[in-house]
């Protein structure tokens, strides 16, 4: 709780990860990187965020627990 992260697929590599991910599902992401987030992208409050490679795997987790966050947004004040 509290903690967030985004997570970014650049191109040419969405086009292969694309088919394997559905929203709403929970996935073990495997041979990623960390980086820092841009100054103009930054969607949670997190200065960290993941990229996929092309050694990344996904898994679908299929013993989720009931109360694991669906989503996770931070609003941006007008101010």
């Amino acid at each position: 709780q509290g903690a967030s992260i985004a997570a970014q697929i650049f191109p040419p590599l969405d086009e292969l990860f694309q088919p394997q991910i559905t929203e709403g599902k929970v996935y073990d992401l495997t041979f990623y990187r960390v980086r820092q987030c841009t100054s103009q992208y930054r969607p949670v409050s997190n200065m960290q965020s993941i990229s996929f490679t092309k050694w990344s795997t996904l898994e679908e987790c299929n013993d989720v627990l009931e109360d694991f966050p669906k989503y996770v947004y931070s609003l941006t004040p007008y101010d």
